[in-house]
Parts: structure tokens; sequence; C-alpha cells
């Protein structure tokens, strides 16, 4: 299946080449990316990915997992088992669900859409519509590079 194909297929609620842009600056686009305070592993094999996973729960207090890096913090919210966020879709439609949610709480009468994904971004890494904002740029910057004439 074609990337844009696997990011409509998986996370129909935001454009494809936002996703992949997220997907991208979060775990360079490697669905067995596992975050931790210490820095990002990148395992072989999902198997090795489940593994690292169990381990960081058990030590860290905040784990970021797959393609879209969400966050453990999520899991209890969304009653979702940590190791299925390695099926590249999954983690894709809940990063997806998760940043749509955040535009729609950002778009205010009177904000443009382009701010409304900034604080959208920006929340999607941070929990704050303004405290990532350079983080929301570095996204929109991969996307623009990607596709310099949208």
């Amino acid at each position: 299946m074609p990337l844009v194909d696997f990011y409509t297929t998986c996370g129909p609620w935001v454009h494809a080449d936002t996703l992949r842009a997220v997907a991208v600056v979060e775990s360079g686009v490697n669905p067995w990316a596992i975050g931790t305070l210490h820095g990002a592993i990148f395992a072989p094999s999902r198997a090795a990915a489940e593994r690292v996973l169990v381990r960081a729960l058990r030590t860290e207090p905040s784990v970021d997992i797959g393609l879209m890096q969400i966050n453990s913090q999520w899991l209890p919210r969304l009653h979702i088992a940590p190791a299925s966020l390695l099926d590249p879709c999954v983690n894709v439609r809940v990063g997806a669900a998760i940043l749509a949610a955040n535009f729609i709480k950002a778009s205010r009468p009177g904000r443009s859409h382009l701010h409304a994904l900034v604080a959208a971004l920006s929340a999607y890494h941070s929990g704050s519509e303004t405290a990532a904002v350079r983080y929301a740029e570095k996204v929109l910057s991969v996307r623009v590079s990607s596709h310099p004439s949208r």
C-alpha cells in the first residue's frame, strides 16, 4: 500500500501529509521506536520493541510508543494495550484521533486554519497549545518540504 493510502486509511480524520510529517519528526517513521526520558530506542523488530516497551513501562514515568510516539499517559483514557500501539495502523489511528481532537479544541472563531493546526500540533507534542510551537513549525516544515506546491 502506498504511504499516502496508508495514512489516509489508518487516520482519515487528518490529512495524510500531516500524519506522515508527524511520524517523520516523532520517530523517523520507525514503527518500533520507543521514546523514554533517556532517549529513543529503535528496536529492530516488533518482538524486540515489545520487550523494550514492557521494560520501559515498568521503569519510566512516561513512554512514547511507535510511529506517532503516542505517550503512555493516553493508555488508560483510550483503554488500549501498550503493545497494540506497535501496530503501525493502530498507532496512526490513535495519533490522528488525538491530533483531530486537538484541532477541534484549537479551532475558534477568528483563528485561522493554520493557527489552529499549529496549536493542535503543539498540544499533540506537549499538552499545551503554546508550549511546543517550534515543534509544530518543524512538522509543518517537513510537510511543506515534501510537497512544496501545497
